[in-house]
């Protein structure tokens, strides 16, 4: 898994044709449930066990305190202990039970971020369940003074410079602090990130990987925190720090300027995984973490589902209820056969929405768990990450994920053989998926 592979830095090209990705973002919407079915159908998704890869189901365990110098989960064992005795299996036949530990940030310190993952691989040992950390790339850097109180390393919401303020995010409650939005390529940001992913959690990591028992103790890593160029706020469109250093100006601006954003994102993205491809890490090894959802088709969001995939990574998207999954096939779609698996980097069969006290909200998960671990393994997917198990006992995300019904349909992924036949895609997409 460790190897000195580079990946392709060139621009989209296995993407979306420069010229046409503004429109087929806009298309693809309209695409209607044959056409996605008939895509599918003709070039199914590759399965995991075609590729010889463990497929791993994974539970989040979350990582960021949210304020200075209390920046980790406090222990992290009786939440892994829970969830194996709960399922009371940890896999088999190509199949395993594990967690993903995160997000690990900019925030911590070395020592922090030292702590946190020894303690994850040696859980990982002592209860024979994978490990997947999750590295945050730019959500999560409020200790940072040294680079967010710099107008150079955040984004501003006009040409002169004006910068934006503190980042809104709809699950992050007030009064918890957050950085500015970063400017994505600034040079003193991407020094900064790289020093983090080159300089500590290589030099942490590979030797806790060396150390595992079997090689499929270790699930890869999760790359990134919904990479986008604007926040949960209704405000205008931010990017033109970035906009700028590409050499834009308010007398030349870019003819597309959303394509121009969508470009930035794309290819924060890519330079992100290629900071783990240069450590030595396999791209196989390696999932993107981007948005997925009805919400993100607003112009203003700038987090286009392409830009989860690059050469450098396999591409991972937050999936919540059953709505998700929509956009998720239709960027597959769009996908060369072998770049179509892929993973849920959180996710859950509840969506946020649905939670109370919003308006209207039951509580209630969108499918049953066995339906979206189906439609997630079933059509390519080597990955489900679900969020929720450190919820209160009385939270919504707690019950789906630990009701009798989830627990069982755990215990019947994990005990089953992985598919082999590549016609599985064609047949499991449920016709009223839309």
């Amino acid at each position: 898994m460790w190897n000195s592979t580079k990946c392709d830095d060139s621009k989209h090209k296995i993407n979306l044709n420069a010229n046409d990705h503004q429109m087929n973002k806009r298309s693809s919407l309209l695409l209607s449930t044959q056409v996605v079915l008939l895509l599918l159908v003709a070039a199914p998704c590759p399965t995991s066990s075609q590729t010889g890869q463990t497929q791993y189901l994974l539970f989040q365990i979350f990582t960021y305190g949210g304020f200075p110098n209390s920046n980790n989960a406090g222990p992290l064992e009786p939440y892994i202990s829970q969830i194996v005795n709960a399922i009371n299996t940890t896999g088999t036949n190509g199949r395993k039970l594990g967690f993903a530990i995160g997000p690990l940030t900019l925030d911590h310190t070395p020592q922090q971020l030292q702590q946190i993952l020894n303690e994850s691989f040696a859980l990982a040992k002592k209860y024979n369940v994978a490990i997947a950390p999750q590295f945050d790339d730019a959500m999560f850097y409020i200790n940072r003074t040294d680079l967010w109180t710099h107008q150079q390393n955040v984004e501003w919401v006009w040409w002169n410079g004006t910068q934006v303020g503190s980042k809104y995010i709809s699950w992050y409650p007030p009064p918890l602090p957050l950085a500015p939005q970063m400017c994505y390529n600034s040079p003193e940001i991407r020094s900064a990130v790289r020093q983090f992913v080159v300089g500590t959690i290589s030099q942490i990591v590979k030797p806790l990987v060396a150390a595992l028992p079997s090689p499929d103790l270790f699930a890869g890593f999760i790359a990134g925190s919904e990479a986008r160029l604007h926040d949960d706020s209704d405000t205008p469109p931010i990017g033109y720090c970035a906009l700028t250093n590409e050499g834009y100006t308010v007398t030349n601006p870019p003819s597309n300027f959303n394509q121009s954003l969508d470009d930035i994102v794309y290819d924060w993205v890519q330079w992100f995984t290629q900071q783990f491809v240069d450590t030595g890490n396999d791209s196989s090894e390696i999932y993107t973490h981007v948005a997925s959802g009805t919400w993100l088709q607003k112009e203003t969001i700038q987090s286009p589902l392409w830009a989860a995939f690059n050469t450098c990574s396999r591409g991972g998207f937050t999936v919540y209820g059953n709505g998700s999954f929509e956009y998720v096939y239709q960027a597959l779609a769009e996908q060369p056969q072998a770049n179509r698996i892929w993973a849920i980097t959180e996710g859950s069969n509840l969506r946020p929405d649905n939670v109370p006290p919003n308006p209207g909200a039951t509580g209630l998960p969108d499918i049953p768990m066995s339906e979206y671990l189906a439609k997630a393994f079933d059509f390519g997917a080597s990955r489900v990450t679900l969020y929720g198990w450190q919820s209160p006992t009385s939270s919504p995300f707690y019950t789906v994920l630990s009701e009798p019904s989830a627990i069982e349909a755990y215990q019947q992924w994990l005990s089953s053989p992985s598919p082999t036949s590549s016609s599985a895609a064609a047949t499991l997409l449920p016709l009223d998926l839309f």
